[in-house]
């Protein structure tokens, strides 16, 4: 299985550089073991996009001599495949799930998808593109904040509004009025009682209860009586 791994991670790599996009160049494989370009300087690897600040200062650290690179390409597949779109989606959560993490606007993650399969949005127009799903973005910010505003205003009316009420439910969910001027031991002394007294009537009605197997042989000698 290892081995299925690597030689699929090398045919993808292979895949990615012919496509132009930056990544490790494949050297060798042999078994289970890909051998692949460093990508770094003196001996020290570039930084990793996870290990780095992403404020507009910093952001450009996290690039290896001007550009960024793709390292781990093992898991991808041919656009054929059944789950391909599946798998897209998921990474486009998890993509939008890492910058929102680190304090970073994004877009839905259902624009992000749209971006990456929309053979129609031409190089000279993505900016554009990005830039009108950014507002797009503003504006349903706003909405939900605004939402969670009335929200919150609707909470407080209804716990002002209950509040002036001196009416509760006691521990068997029983309704009382609750005598303002009773302090809690009365009141918790109170419930106890009233809590006895709703098991001893439990109990007398228990005890004329009719028994589940007298009330089904009751039933048979009904269905008897009418053959």
């Amino acid at each position: 299985m290892v081995k299925t791994w690597t030689e699929k991670e090398m045919r993808n790599l292979l895949r990615v550089r012919t496509a132009g996009i930056r990544c490790p160049v494949p050297l060798l494989l042999r078994l289970h073991v890909l051998v692949m370009e460093f990508i770094g300087k003196g001996g020290w690897a570039a930084p990793r996009f996870k290990d780095v600040a992403l404020s507009d200062d910093k952001l450009r650290e996290s690039y290896f001599e001007g550009h960024l690179y793709i390292i781990d390409v093992s898991q991808s597949v041919d656009l054929d495949h059944p789950s391909a779109l599946d798998f897209l989606k998921e990474d486009c959560l998890h993509v939008s799930d890492f910058f929102k993490k680190r304090g970073v606007a994004v877009m839905s993650v259902t624009d992000l998808f749209n971006f990456v399969v929309d053979q129609n949005i031409a190089n000279e127009h993505v900016d554009d593109y990005l830039e009108k799903t950014k507002n797009t973005g503003a504006d349903e910010k706003q909405q939900e904040q605004l939402r969670n505003k009335c929200s919150l205003e609707n909470r407080v009316e209804d716990d002002e509004d209950d509040s002036g009420s001196c009416s509760s439910f006691d521990e068997d969910g029983l309704w009382h009025e609750a005598d303002p001027k009773m302090g809690p031991e009365e009141r918790k002394a109170a419930r106890k009682e009233n809590k006895k007294k709703v098991k001893e009537e439990k109990r007398e009605a228990c005890k004329t209860k009719i028994p589940k197997a007298e009330k089904k042989r009751k039933k048979m000698a009904k269905a008897k009586c009418k053959r």
